[in-house]
This record gives C-alpha cells, structure tokens and sequence, in this order.
C-alpha cells in the first residue's frame, strides 16, 4: 500500500521543528515598581523561562540591561514618567518594546506629553490578567517571527496563540490546495504533510517530545485525511459545478 506522505519529508520536518523550538531566547523585564504589586507579580511570573534555551532579565525600570542579543524588552509601567523615554531608547537601540500597564491610556498620554508616544500596538492592557497573557503572547510572536516556536517553548501564555495561528494557516492553505487540484488524490499528500507539520509545532511549542507517542496522533491526521477526502468525492459528486468550492470547504 502506497502511504499517503512522505515519511523522509515527515522525518524532516520533525527535525526542523525540534531545531526550531530549541533556538535561544533572550528577553529583558523592567518594572516600574509604582506599577501594582499584583501586575508586576502576575507578569514577572509569566516570563520565568520554562525551556533552557531562553535568558530572562529581570531588573528595575532606568537600566537598560540589554544589548544586540536581545529579542525584546518588557516594561510594566505603573505611574513613573520614564517609561515613555525607556521603551523609546529600546526601540532606537533595535530591540522591540511591550509596555504593559493597568492603565495603559494614562501611560499612553503620558508618554506621548512627554515626548516619547509609544506606538498603541506595543501597549498592552493589564487589566485583566487572564486577557493579558494571551495578548502577550500575540505580541511576543509577532516580534519574534523566526522564534515563535522557541519562545512558546519558554513561555506558556505564548502556547495557544502559537497553536491557533498554526491551525489557521495550516487551513487556509488546505483550502487553496484542495480548491485548485486538477487531478483526484493529488491533493492528499501535500494537505496531509501541511497536517503533520501543524501537529509537530503545536506539541512542540507545548514542551511535548517528538519521539514514539507522536505516532497515533500522526496516525489520526492520516485517517482524518482520507475520511474527508471520502467526504469531498461524494458532495462534487452531487455539486458539480462549484466542486472547487467544495474541494476547498473540505480542506479547511
């Protein structure tokens, strides 16, 4: 029986993600300690590195303990009046900035009359503690675009946005595959590889081994495949004027 992949490409990309996730990360955390206890805690807590390849900093806000190596800087800003003027030395010096506050239209305005506005996608709201870990975790991805594998390995609240922008790509492209496929069954091997890859990031920005206990999740993929392969025959079948439609329904 033919398989339905290629495993010397399924191989490879296990290898890619495995040297993808373990690529060194290094971040600095300043705090502005009139900022909150409760904030200051819940994000300095939030950055300690779970993954050997990643170095955070942790320092008061006014020192700028960073350099070229650097990935990004955190600032949690309460009410000093420099942290306008420290996220903007960061940006100058090439390193991106998060800036997040329990207030973050007071920071804001105060750093803009300062001086020093800060661009509003680099303030985040800390209000709400949960919903800041998840937009933290967007940002820090959109920052760092060749680690983002590596830095939801070292940091948790970085996971599920990992995951849900995986899911998404992984099915937009499924859907363009499966929509311009001229011949049956060629689309089979490249929307399941695209599957298997989505599958190994997400386990690996979870922390999880790319060993043996991959191979029924793998497996799932593979059946799931041919189930909606099974699926689109019979609805182009009975739609078949707008069969690519179809095609591209069922591979998203």
């Amino acid at each position: 029986m033919e398989m339905p992949v290629d495993v010397k490409k399924v191989l490879e990309a296990a290898k890619a993600v495995e040297e993808a996730r373990n690529i060194a990360v290094n971040a600095v955390v300043l705090s502005d300690r009139t900022a909150s206890e409760e904030l200051i805690s819940h994000v300095e807590g939030a950055f300690d590195p779970l993954s050997p390849g990643c170095t955070v900093h942790f320092d008061d806000l006014g020192r700028a303990p960073y350099d070229e190596t650097t990935d990004f800087v955190c600032l949690i800003a309460g009410g000093d009046a420099r942290v306008g003027q420290a996220a903007q030395y960061a940006r100058e010096s090439g390193v991106p900035c998060m800036v997040v506050a329990s207030s973050p239209d007071f920071v804001a305005k105060r750093a803009s009359e300062s001086g020093y506005p800060i661009p509003a996608a680099d303030v985040l709201d800390g209000s709400q503690l949960d919903e800041l870990d998840e937009a933290m975790g967007r940002w820090v991805l959109a920052v760092g675009r060749n680690k983002k594998l590596a830095l939801a390995q070292a940091f948790a609240f970085a996971r599920r946005p990992l995951a849900v922008e995986s899911i998404k790509a992984t099915s937009l492209q499924n859907a363009g595959i499966g929509a311009v496929a001229l011949i049956p069954g060629a689309d089979m091997p490249v929307m399941t590889l695209n599957q298997i890859k989505m599958l190994l990031q997400i386990a690996a920005s979870f922390g999880q081994p790319l060993d043996a206990g991959r191979v029924k999740e793998l497996a799932a993929v593979v059946g799931g495949g041919f189930a909606a392969r099974a699926v689109a025959r019979q609805l182009v079948g009975l739609v078949p004027v707008g069969g690519w439609a179809v095609k591209g329904g069922i591979g998203y």
